[in-house]
């Protein structure tokens, strides 16, 4: 697991949104699903 990806997980944990975390993010939905 690398810096990007706790920053993500931050992210979605915030929002509880995949969707507003990626936005956020600067990434798309489906990477944030990825990740």
């Amino acid at each position: 697991m690398d810096l990007n990806q706790v920053k993500y997980f931050l992210n979605l944990a915030e929002s509880l949104n995949f969707t507003e975390a990626a936005r956020v993010s600067g990434i798309s939905q489906p990477s944030l699903t990825k990740a």
